[in-house]
């Protein structure tokens, strides 16, 4: 008998199993973590928007123009006003993307 030298069809289908579930692991978890960043971007700059135009309010001066997909809107109260800043970005499994701010009179 001679010794065979090389691989296997069974090892070559094996390892090609194996490097192909490891390569499509790594690019669905890629996926989320670009959507979850995208997300967290998005809630970093609203939180920006909605303490700016908070910081307005109190001051007496007018709101911001509001850039897309963010829409700002204000509810007066009798204790004050709230701030609502929704926009459309969204996560599976997560709440609706909205903040708020109450301010009240001093």
């Amino acid at each position: 008998m001679e010794n065979s030298q090389g691989f296997s069809l069974t090892e070559l289908l094996i390892t090609l199993v194996l490097v192909t579930s490891i390569s499509l692991t790594l690019l669905h978890q890629n996926a989320q973590i670009n959507q979850m960043l995208r997300y967290a971007l998005q809630r970093s700059f609203a939180i920006r928007l909605l303490d700016n135009n908070a910081e307005r309010v109190l001051q007496g001066l007018p709101l911001t123009e509001i850039p897309q997909p963010f829409t700002l809107k204000m509810i007066s109260i009798p204790q004050g006003k709230i701030l609502q800043l929704t926009w459309g970005f969204k996560l599976p499994g997560r709440g609706c993307c909205q903040l708020q701010r109450k301010l009240f009179h001093s």
